[in-house]
């Protein structure tokens, strides 16, 4: 008994969450190339899922090792270079030195046509919040990618009980806005992706705004009108932001706070393959429910 307690007490939790990316056309773009889908994800392969390093603004660097391919999927990590001070003894003094360390997390990628979906470490250690190492995946794979006049994007998944948890808790709502990427073949609500596909016909655009207002926080959210586009957005094709009645004053309620995490254990603080297949099957299970 003690030593099934003493085995539990080393085991090592992983956090994990999925983030869908989306291939569409650069705005404008004089580069955009006419091409299937099958060669769009091409494209991204070869822009974002190679080993290559980055320099991205602020003076950031990054850098993504592919460790592992299996047919559509792809084992990495990506790593941001830090800069750290130490103190060296020599036999004279004791001097200062720089350090280079790059922190890592790992990730696997589906790059099937019909998933499209990045599992990837969560640690807070890392120094970004999902939302923001979303964009800078997006902004890593774009430096390869608008050559071709296409962008990529990332976008949380989350679960379809975050949305409407705060609308019926909320006290008024405010203001609903919702960010859609232009339709794609990961299988979200059809009935989303036909209203987006007709949209994108008549006026070529890759993304869609949608924003609904009331001063008074009496806004409606009427379920059978709204939750199709809730559902597109949780499955990763784009992002909500509910502004709800607080006793004092108001509160913004953004889906990527409420991306879905996926909780794995190991017996080593290395995540391998392994977990993160497992992370990457739980996710779309979940999914699929």
């Amino acid at each position: 008994m003690n030593s099934n307690k003493k085995e539990e007490h080393h085991l090592i939790k992983h956090n994990f969450v999925g983030l869908r990316f989306f291939l569409v056309p650069v705005k404008e773009s004089l580069f955009t190339k006419p091409a299937e889908n099958q060669q769009k994800l091409s494209w991204f392969i070869e822009s974002f899922l190679q080993n290559k390093d980055y320099n991205i603004k602020q003076n950031m660097e990054f850098a993504i090792r592919i460790t592992q391919s299996d047919g559509a999927m792809y084992f990495g990590k990506i790593s941001r270079k830090r800069i750290f001070d130490i103190r060296e003894k020599t036999p004279l003094d004791i001097e200062d030195k720089k350090e280079e360390d790059w922190p890592y997390l790992q990730f696997i990628c589906n790059t099937d046509l019909s998933v499209q979906l990045l599992v990837i470490e969560h640690k807070t250690n890392f120094g970004f919040s999902i939302d923001i190492l979303a964009k800078v995946l997006a902004e890593l794979a774009n430096q390869s990618l608008f050559k071709y006049g296409y962008a990529a994007t990332f976008e949380p998944i989350v679960s379809e009980k975050e949305f409407w948890h705060i609308v019926e808790e909320a006290e008024g709502i405010y203001s609903l806005t919702f960010h859609l990427t232009s339709p794609n073949l990961f299988g979200a609500s059809s009935k989303a992706n036909e209203g987006l596909r007709d949209l994108q016909k008549l006026y070529n655009n890759n993304r869609v705004s949608i924003s609904l207002y009331n001063d008074m926080a009496n806004l409606k959210i009427p379920k059978d009108l709204i939750d199709s586009y809730r559902e597109y957005a949780d499955e990763g094709g784009g992002d909500w932001k509910i502004t709800t009645k607080k006793a004092r004053g108001k509160r913004t309620h953004k889906s990527a706070d409420k991306a879905r995490k996926i909780t794995l254990e190991s017996e080593s603080d290395e995540s391998s393959f392994e977990i993160l297949k497992e992370a990457m099957q739980q996710l779309l299970r979940l999914m699929r429910r």
